[in-house]
């Protein structure tokens, strides 16, 4: 079945309260304190008949997760705007 890629950008990871997501109580909080994590995320999605199911996601990560995701998945690269 077909794979959506989600990588809203200029998109912040936020609470469910809409402020800002607080890394300092995530499993991320020693990277976020040295400055290793990057407000950002993005999931794949495969498409089934019964729904989408999330397959992979990132948050925070300042490397592209959709490389590996490509290779792993043996997905297009025109998904990924490439």
């Amino acid at each position: 079945m077909p794979h959506r890629l989600i990588d809203p950008p200029h998109r912040q990871p936020q609470e469910p309260s809409g402020a800002p997501f607080d890394y300092s109580r995530s499993a991320l909080a020693d990277e976020a304190a040295a400055g290793l994590v990057d407000d950002s995320f993005c999931a794949l999605f495969q498409h089934e008949p019964e729904g989408p199911i999330l397959r992979e996601f990132s948050v925070g990560t300042t490397d592209a997760p959709v490389f590996d995701w490509m290779e792993r998945y043996d997905l297009p690269a025109e998904l990924f705007g490439e």
